[in-house]
């Protein structure tokens, strides 16, 4: 199994705020019930595909708690 295609968009706001000027994603990630998708952004293209491997750290650490307290305890 391959790692997934990472994505970047570069799309400067009318803002003087350049943190949010690059964009991450998953190739072929789609939004959730909620409409939310995993997006890292940031100042340049490391910077957004770093912010996006956080969000994927922190989602799957998240996961991995949430697993091991619906476990019955032995």
């Amino acid at each position: 199994m391959s790692a997934p295609k990472i994505v970047t968009n570069y799309w400067a706001k009318p803002i003087p705020d350049r943190q949010f000027d690059w964009s991450a994603h998953y190739d072929g990630d789609e939004p959730n019930d909620a409409g939310q998708m995993m997006v890292g952004y940031g100042q340049t293209k490391e910077d957004a595909i770093i912010d996006l491997a956080r969000l994927f750290a922190e989602r799957a650490e998240a996961a991995k708690q949430q697993f091991y307290e619906k476990q019955p305890a032995t």
